[in-house]
Order: structure tokens, then C-alpha cells, then sequence
């Protein structure tokens, strides 16, 4: 994050991404990935918009759209 603007880097969205792929158990559901998703998100004090760069690395890196 830079603290001058509080807007998430793409840098670090791309490693949250990592982060939550990581994490994730390879039977883990939809609904399980939007949680862990929306946890980070809450957790980093994320703005939407940034949730949803989150969720769309994170739909690209699983192969799954998350994001409408």
C-alpha cells in the first residue's frame, strides 16, 4: 500500500493473490475463496475496487470468474 494516496499497489495486489492461492485447499469451493478473499480484504483495509482487483487475480491465477 502506499501510505501517501492509501490506494493498493498492483504489486500488492498480485501478492494477496499469491497469498490467498497459497492458502487456499485444493477442494476449497467458491464460496471459500470469496471468504479468505473478503477476510484479506477487511484485514488490509482494502477499498472495493481493490477487492475486486483482488478477486479477478485471484479468478486468473484458479482459472475462475469471480468477478461479473
Amino acid at each position: 500500500m502506499t501510505w501517501e494516496t492509501g490506494f493498493v499497489t498492483r504489486a500488492e495486489i498480485k501478492r494477496l493473490a499469491a497469498q490467498v492461492v497459497a492458502n487456499i485447499s485444493a477442494t476449497a469451493s467458491t464460496d471459500d475463496i470469496l471468504r479468505l478473499c473478503v477476510g484479506i480484504a477487511l484485514a488490509k483495509d482494502l477499498v472495493d475496487s481493490d477487492l475486486l482487483s483482488l478477486l479477478a487475480e485471484v479468478g486468473t491465477r484458479l482459472g475462475l470468474s469471480l468477478v461479473a
